[in-house]
């Protein structure tokens, strides 16, 4: 429509533009506009090996600028670049950039001194220790120093896992453990019963058996003794029955100690997958149950 307009052009990296235009019917403007340059700018280039790393300048809280290899523009001056990539050593640079020049920064970095270890298993809740020294509990994970770490993990009514695992500089180690239940030893106890009470039968059984020795050698010492006393027979029975209540127990013995010591269910394991960069990260959540993971690259 015909009328009075103010017509303003903005760019994030020059000074807005701006004019006042008279439009009038049936005809057709064309409006230059020269944008100065906010600032005197250059350009900075950064490269690591491997790629993929954040790129900071001059303010680290207010988060990377983009990841290597990064290119983009620069005031002119100088500039404090960090180069952070998971798993390696942080490189920290001063560069100076120059009006309208091309400044590249290429850097190789370091595998980190330290890796980590991610342990899930099949026991929510279940204790690790690294080293000997309580780390935290399934599903875990924590950064540890490289080169071999002993690891254990242990729950209540379950069998112990331990291993050493290799534990890679700069890279997540995963260890996928199952712990399997600690053999009952209710038929230990059962047996062990049973075999107190077989023993102390055939301890009474002897008493009982030695009394009518002793009765049936007294009387026949004094000629009193007939021939067909029934007491001969059961001395004779308690004696056989003795020596049956003995054995029982030794068979019982050697069950109860069958039970308490053999274990026959298999014990726990674990699965120590090859270390990887912690770009892929598992994630869980226990509150929904659900399982995913989260993956970073560039293209």
């Amino acid at each position: 429509s015909a009328g009075t307009y103010h017509v303003a052009i903005r760019h994030p990296d020059f000074n807005t533009a701006e004019a006042d235009i008279e439009v009038e019917p049936g005809k057709v403007y064309l409006i230059v506009m020269n944008l100065s340059q906010g600032e005197f700018l250059g350009y900075l280039h950064v490269v690591s090996d491997p790629p993929g790393a954040h790129v900071f300048i001059d303010d680290h809280d207010a988060g990377p600028r983009g990841d290597s290899p990064f290119e983009g523009t620069a005031r002119v001056g100088a500039h404090h670049v960090w180069i952070e990539r998971a798993g390696f050593v942080t490189v920290e640079r001063d560069v100076t950039v120059s009006l309208g020049a091309d400044v590249e920064l290429r850097e190789t970095l370091e595998r980190a001194s330290v890796g980590r270890i991610r342990v899930i298993g099949n026991i929510r809740g279940a204790r690790i220790f690294v080293d000997g020294v309580a780390a935290g509990a399934i599903p875990w994970e924590g950064e540890v120093r490289a080169g071999t770490r002993h690891v254990r993990v242990e729950a209540d009514g379950m069998k112990n896992w331990e291993e050493d695992v290799d534990v890679a500089r700069g890279q997540l180690t995963p260890i996928r453990v199952r712990l399997r239940p600690t053999p009952g030893r209710g038929g230990a106890f059962v047996a062990g019963g049973f075999t107190v009470l077989s023993i102390a039968g055939g301890v009474v059984l002897t008493v009982l058996a030695s009394d009518f020795g002793t009765q049936l050698e007294r009387e026949r010492d004094q000629g009193t003794l007939a021939a067909d006393d029934s007491r001969i027979d059961e001395g004779f029975a308690l004696s056989i029955a003795q020596y049956g209540a003995y054995g029982l127990g030794v068979i019982l013995l050697g069950v109860t100690i069958y039970y308490a010591l053999v274990d026959e269910l298999p014990p726990s394991e674990a699965t120590v997958l090859e270390p990887r960069d912690w770009a892929l990260l598992p994630m869980f959540d226990p509150t929904t149950g659900l399982a995913g993971v989260a993956i970073g690259g560039r293209l």
